[in-house]
């Protein structure tokens, strides 16, 4: 039977029907990579907190600006130059004299989901070029990015970023699909956090993903490819009260949807 079938798409929406059941605070879509219109998902229209999965959309503003001609790829920033936290950070490996280009600040920015990388990047481009490069990738008016990733924006005010889990794999879909992305989807497909969607597939199975994390909200999403077939997976979690049961539910759904298309 070509997939999907009526039957495979009814398995997959209970999946994810019972993925929001299990607990208040969930949003989540399924769709084929090459086919959006084949679709399913639960409150995947409702505006959820973004938090780093919002760094995806800043490091594709980037590219852009690099590819508008207004950026140097190779350009450097001394480590010592980039912006400091109070908090864990990749830059703590490299020597204060050592150096990143641009492109290199965005796959690490997404790779380890570093923070002052995230920063570095939002330096370098406006909240309006952000927000022109969703609306181009044709994200809806629902999703937004207000806030950075300073020390002093984490937390609450980082809230205020807003994505849709449709406006998500949208925006992931774009990245996978457009060649002009290569570098950030090679590095989304090596991202160091791997305990939500990756968590139970094969190894075979490659998954381009973003993690966000704030208090109370879990979230990942991103592309799953294998054996030649592709789908699209957001999930936004909010008021979650146990963190740990949420990522072990969103590998659980993950694994399930990954039987269906490809068992």
């Amino acid at each position: 039977m070509t997939f999907p079938s009526v039957d495979a798409l009814a398995k997959i929406a209970g999946h994810l029907q019972s993925f929001c059941r299990s607990a208040s605070g969930r949003a989540v879509e399924w769709s084929v990579l090459n086919a959006p219109e084949v679709r399913v998902g639960c409150g995947d229209d409702q505006a959820m907190p973004a938090a780093s999965i919002a760094k995806v959309a800043v490091a594709m503003a980037v590219v852009e600006k690099v590819e508008r001609g207004e950026l140097t790829p190779s350009a450097r920033t001394l480590v010592r130059d980039l912006p400091g936290t109070q908090y864990c950070s990749v830059l703590k490996a490299f020597d204060p004299d050592a150096s990143l280009s641009v492109l290199e600040i965005c796959r690490l920015a997404l790779l380890t989901s570093d923070n002052p990388l995230a920063v570095r990047l939002m330096d370098l481009v406006t909240l309006e070029e952000i927000r022109q490069t969703m609306s181009r990738a044709g994200l809806s008016e629902h999703s937004q990015i207000i806030a950075g990733f300073t020390d002093p924006e984490l937390g609450p005010p980082n809230r205020a970023n807003l994505f849709t889990p449709r406006d998500t794999s949208t925006m992931f879909r774009v990245l996978a699909t457009q060649d002009k992305y290569r570098a950030l989807r090679i590095a989304l497909e090596n991202n160091l956090r791997n305990t939500r969607m990756p968590r139970l597939l094969p190894d075979s199975a490659v998954v381009a993903h973003k993690t966000g994390t704030l208090a109370g909200v879990v979230n990942d999403a991103g592309i799953v490819s294998d054996k030649g077939r592709a789908f699209a997976l957001s999930f936004l979690c909010d008021q979650q009260t146990d963190a740990w049961q949420t990522e072990n539910d969103i590998s659980k759904c993950t694994a399930a949807i990954y039987d269906v298309v490809l068992g």
